[in-house]
């Protein structure tokens, strides 16, 4: 696991605060984000005033700047138009420049601003030169949003309609940070040193791997025979029907992913692009501190580890990569804890490879389904079709983005649980499909996506791990029980 999960290293840079309140909470807040900020407050601007030329004032401190990355506490009625000036002034600049704003003021009660400063400043490790708005933690293109002002939730960002849409505007490339940073979204990392199950997760024993055998239904044998041993030395404690369920479960993911991994490999230059929530990670979520402090830790599963062991012994012509609807940050910390599960000295995934499908969903829910199928050629299979399939929306953008990449020749192919969901009728999303959704799905993405028995994500997490982890974080207060 790379040590950049919990002992992330310290980033120099130049905080520029518009308000005097925001000043004392910036600092405490860049301190405790292991960043070292070097504060410049042009705090003589009223709120909601800040004029034409207080925004040169920020270009003029922006540019005597010797730091590249750059964030701006900013009123959030005028940051859209400050950010346009930014954008203006900053076309083609080295630096990344991120205002930050929220909902209600640092100064109210309840306000989002912290939370909102300390995602601006863990988006800085991965965000490519340019200049972002921060808010509702997301980045947001100042020239492509707008403000709205709520009565009850305060302000927030809505993205203005595009009349085209090129390919970033429905999939979009995750940029590394010329320093290799990477965010962190709300977990942590299991401990580095037993990352891979052949090492043993979160104080369970190491489960064998074994990846020697050329042919994917002996790979599939095998691990069906270590599986089911292991469970009974790492969780006696379950019952019949959890022990069926746990090992069918890893078992039916090998069983949807191995042989389409072997067809994809005889074709020319493939690239298979995973999702990582559900597919190929896990997490879970325990209570520690006497059941008052609640952690959540993510992991690869065992058998998306034997997979991606398997494919790079046997399958030297496939290329991986993600295609997530997460944001950089996210997407680059679960990079980070594959290639640390694999033991990758480097990251894991093609840096060419590695998308997210938020602005197609985005417009999707913006209502702009209709336009986003015409500018990938896709006909609309019904009228009502978009309200029909509400909580298919990012099924949809999914095989929106995939068009769009192969419509670029890209030869993409997609294994997320999301379309295995669609035909299963034990989820929420697989009741709401129905078969003319189903019957749509096969003809849009034909063969390149892994069309299978749904494979729960959840049932070694919940029935296997979060045992394990309440008894080694409390022994005493969660007595070994999951909460």
């Amino acid at each position: 696991m790379y040590s950049d999960i919990r002992q992330r290293q310290h980033i120099t840079v130049r905080v520029i605060t518009t308000e005097s309140v925001n000043t004392e909470a910036a600092r405490f807040i860049a301190a405790g984000a292991k960043v070292r900020a070097r504060l410049t407050s042009l705090s003589n601007q009223e709120p909601g005033k800040i004029t034409a030329s207080d925004q040169q004032k920020i270009v003029d401190t922006i540019q005597s700047s010797t730091e590249r990355l750059i964030i701006i506490t900013h009123d959030t009625a005028t940051i859209c138009e400050t950010g346009r000036a930014l954008k203006k002034a900053f076309p083609r600049s080295d630096k990344t420049i991120i205002l930050v704003g929220a909902r209600r003021p640092f100064d109210e009660y309840g306000s989002d601003a912290p939370q909102q400063l300390d995602f601006a400043l863990q988006a800085l490790r991965v965000r490519r030169p340019g200049v972002y708005i921060a808010m509702d933690n997301r980045l947001w293109d100042p020239t492509r949003t707008k403000l709205v002002f709520d009565a009850a939730r305060g302000w927030k960002v809505e993205a203005i309609p595009s009349p085209t849409h090129a390919i970033a505007d429905l999939v979009t490339p995750c940029i590394r940070d010329a320093a290799g940073g990477r965010g962190v979204e709300g977990h942590e990392a299991i401990d580095g040193k037993a990352s891979s199950w052949r090492a043993g997760v979160g104080g369970l024993p190491p489960l064998q791997l074994r990846i020697d055998q050329s042919k994917y239904k002996d790979t599939i044998a095998s691990f069906s025979i270590d599986l089911r041993s292991w469970l009974k030395v790492a969780a006696p404690s379950l019952t019949f029907g959890e022990y069926d369920q746990v090992a069918n479960a890893e078992l039916n993911f090998l069983k949807a992913v191995l042989p389409n991994l072997v067809r994809w490999s005889k074709e020319n230059s493939p690239r298979v692009l995973w999702d990582l929530d559900g597919t190929l990670l896990s997490d879970s979520t325990i209570l520690t501190r006497g059941c008052c402090v609640r952690r959540s830790f993510v992991y690869m599963r065992p058998s998306s580890e034997l997979a991606l062991r398997w494919a790079n012994r046997h399958l030297h012509t496939l290329e991986h990569g993600l295609m997530t609807k997460r944001d950089a940050g996210t997407t680059f910390l679960g990079d980070s804890i594959i290639s640390g599960t694999l033991g990758q000295s480097r990251p894991y995934f093609v840096d060419e490879c590695l998308y997210s499908i938020w602005p197609a969903l985005e417009r999707i829910r913006s209502g702009e389904g209709k336009e986003l199928f015409e500018s990938v050629g896709i006909a609309l299979p019904e009228q009502d079709f978009f309200k029909n399939n509400r909580l298919q929306a990012g099924v949809i953008a999914r095989v929106v983005a995939t068009r769009a990449l192969r419509a670029q020749g890209k030869n993409v192919k997609v294994v997320d649980n999301s379309f295995s969901e669609c035909f299963s009728d034990r989820t929420k999303r697989g009741q709401a499909a129905s078969a003319q959704f189903r019957a749509w799905l096969r003809e849009m993405l034909q063969d390149n996506f892994v069309e299978s028995p749904w494979w729960s994500p959840a049932d070694l997490p919940r029935l296997v791990v979060e045992r394990a982890l309440s008894r080694r974080y409390n022994p005493q207060d969660c007595n070994g029980k999951p909460e």
